[in-house]
């Protein structure tokens, strides 16, 4: 029996930080409305079931089944922003329990369990996306899943069919929602022939599996991607990443709030942070690498098996993008390998043996960790522009005729777009211009976005001021960028 003197701190701490993983995704849920490709997933959504996956096979970028499992939400619930919204933050939260359950299967006692959800909870980068109407949430969501699945599978001592068929639909979930995940059955494979384990065999078949089930959506990509000349529209903006965004990643799942430092304390700053967060790790590693007596199973291999899924996605990422014609680099796309960095993290952190250095370190973790995503959710780098397209909407509501808004950046003409068609359809005209100096209109509007390391010219730099004269307008800005919308006519 359990001592209930033991029980209910555990249980507090517990809902405690399950309640501070509840309420950070909920914070500010609908301030910003929609933003740029969330559109894109509201309206596929929103469209019938045939012209969802034509527009999905048309994108070529993504799998469908983020967009269809939206639209049944939206079939349940409604369009409403909050329901739409509350879609993502439901996986994240789905994604508790098999996070658990993973870290009992890995063997981890009570405190390093509680510590890896703290981390999970409180992290801005997992807390943004399980708002954000993509499907990184439930990208993270199937990933955990599999990797809990699949560590009862290699734990279990008889073949289990049932067990191994929900893994492989959990990988089958996972493929289709991201073709970064990918990565998870793949690795899972790589484990077992290190451990030369005789499950070796059933797994590849599985992929196999895995690989023809989804060879009719490659199909149909691939026709899609010939039909539009290439995947050039879609990815020439994602340059090959630097050792910088490679290291940077692996900071942002450690608290990314150095970033709003100045320079260079700001890299100074990082730089201290990740020291404090990665050294318990190469301790770890470095004890593991001496002992030669290890035996073939998870829960004695749980480092090997945590480094795997935490460092090969983003090694494997960041070297096709240096090799491939055009880069598949997206630090949104590694959320796959976060949970078990965050694991590996904790596990480290609680097995340092000075226990003065290992309070002290798990202490600076669970404090820098928490504040960072507490002071990144109250301030957070975005912008709404529901509330300037309803602006812009007052202010030329006396005029007749459509009202065009230029612009050069399709996330914010992708956004005002659908903004102002929802408040006034067909009364305002999105166009866009690569160079402001050509528009000859006699008035229209200017949309434009400033970021803080982006050296491009300004549209107010462009436009002839012998010509045309510049209204005040409106703008928002955060710590990362400066959003401008601002009126020109003739004089």
């Amino acid at each position: 029996m359990v001592d209930s003197r033991e029980g209910l701190p555990r249980f507090i701490i517990y809902s405690l930080i399950i309640f501070t993983f509840v309420a950070l995704r909920l914070w500010g849920l609908t301030d910003y409305g929609l933003i740029g490709d969330e559109v894109f997933s509201y309206q596929l959504a929103n469209d019938t079931w045939t012209g969802l996956i034509q527009s999905a096979i048309r994108d070529v970028v993504h799998p469908p089944l983020f967009y269809a499992l939206l639209k049944v939400w939206i079939i349940m619930g409604g369009n409403a922003l909050l329901w739409v919204k509350l879609f993502p933050v439901a996986l994240s939260l789905f994604s508790i329990p098999p996070f658990v359950l993973l870290c009992r299967e890995l063997g981890l006692k009570t405190d390093a369990v509680k510590l890896a959800l703290w981390l999970m909870g409180v992290n801005e980068f997992l807390i943004n996306f399980s708002q954000e109407l993509r499907m990184y949430s439930q990208a993270m969501f199937f990933a955990i899943v599999s990797l809990w699945l699949f560590a009862k599978v290699y734990n279990s001592n008889e073949f289990s069919k049932s067990l191994n068929l929900y893994l492989f639909l959990a990988n089958l979930m996972l493929v289709y929602t991201h073709y970064y995940g990918w990565f998870i059955p793949v690795i899972e494979i790589i484990f077992l022939l290190l451990k030369r384990d005789k499950r070796i065999r059933g797994s590849i078949i599985s992929l196999a599996i895995l690989v023809v089930c989804f060879s009719p959506w490659v199909y149909f990509v691939s026709q899609a991607s010939i039909s539009k000349g290439g995947l050039g529209a879609n990815l020439d903006w994602n340059n090959p990443p630097t050792l910088v965004d490679l290291v940077w990643y692996y900071a942002i799942l450690h608290g990314p709030a150095t970033h709003r430092f100045a320079s260079p304390w700001k890299s100074i700053a990082a730089l201290m942070v990740s020291a404090i967060f990665v050294y318990p790790i190469i301790l770890l590693i470095r004890r593991n690498a001496q002992n030669t007596a290890l035996k073939s199973s998870l829960s004695k291999d749980v480092l090997s098996w945590l480094a795997l899924f935490s460092f090969l996605p983003p090694s494997l990422a960041f070297g096709l993008s240096q090799f491939l014609k055009h880069s598949v680099w997206g630090i949104r796309y590694l959320i796959v390998a976060a949970p078990t960095y965050l694991i590996l993290i904790s596990l480290a952190a609680l097995k340092l043996r000075s226990p003065l250095v290992r309070k002290i370190t798990i202490a600076f973790i669970i404090v820098w960790a928490g504040a960072s995503g507490f002071v990144l959710s109250w301030r957070k780098d975005k912008i709404a522009i529901p509330p300037m397209a309803s602006r812009l909407i007052e202010i030329e509501n006396a005029r007749p005729g459509p009202v065009r808004v230029y612009t050069n950046q399709a996330i914010i003409g992708y956004t005002l777009e659908f903004c102002l068609d929802r408040e006034a359809p067909r009364r305002f005209e999105i166009a866009y211009t690569d160079d402001y100096s050509t528009i000859t209109d006699d008035r229209f509007w200017v949309a434009f976005i400033k970021y803080r390391y982006d050296s491009q010219t300004l549209p107010q730099d462009q436009i002839d001021p012998e010509i045309y004269l510049r209204g005040e307008g409106m703008t928002a800005e955060t710590f990362t960028q400066k959003v401008f919308l601002f009126p020109v006519k003739k004089k």
